[in-house]
């Protein structure tokens, strides 16, 4: 993570500090996404959850750096580190709901990718013109096939509309993000 000597001293130090932890953070997204699409395009689970792991490490130490920063900026009390720590604490409520935005997009991705690749599998077990095959009364294989391809389409494109809705949502957690650092940069200006 980001280097501890970053700014010693009042505000303006932690200040330096908190940019230096986003850093890290942003760079550890970036690996967590890189990880996440050789996921998606074969790599195992086994590589994937390591890659799990290590995010949810550097997340946690960030945090922890953070939190520390904030505890620090209050002892030393007064309106003005009491102001930086409001915004300190909205950023780090911003950055949560953002791991969490960021873990559920993974797992509806996935779930997207999935269901694109399901539709193109179900076959029907007669070209579409040949005489429809029954396996008993009144039951017509092609066409429960082709009624199957047509709700795996139709699960796939809302899946799709799913994963868009999340990340725009992740668009508005992310200006949250950079109002939170904006107004945190400013009292490294005081």
């Amino acid at each position: 993570m980001g280097s501890d000597d970053a700014g010693e001293g009042g505000p303006p130090g932690e200040v330096a500090q908190i940019m230096s932890i986003q850093e890290d953070r942003a760079r550890t997204y970036d690996q967590f996404e890189q990880g996440f699409r050789a996921h998606l395009v074969g790599g195992s689970d086994e590589d994937y959850e390591a890659v799990c792991k290590e995010s949810t490490t550097q997340f946690a130490t960030a945090s922890v750096k953070i939190v520390e920063i904030e505890k620090k900026l209050q002892a030393l009390g007064g309106a003005s580190a009491g102001g930086l720590c409001g915004w300190i604490r909205k950023l780090q409520e911003a950055e949560k709901a953002k791991l969490y935005l960021t873990v559920g997009l993974h797992v509806e991705r996935k779930r997207a990718a999935q269901l694109g690749a399901g539709s193109d599998t179900l076959k029907p077990s007669a070209p579409r013109d040949a005489e429809p095959e029954s396996v008993g009364e009144g039951v017509d294989v092609a066409a429960d096939v082709n009624a199957l391809r047509g709700d795996s389409r139709e699960l796939a494109d809302l899946q799709a509309d799913k994963v868009r809705w999340m990340q725009s949502e992740m668009g508005t957690i992310i200006e949250s993000i950079n109002e939170a650092l904006d107004e945190i940069r400013y009292w490294e200006l005081d």
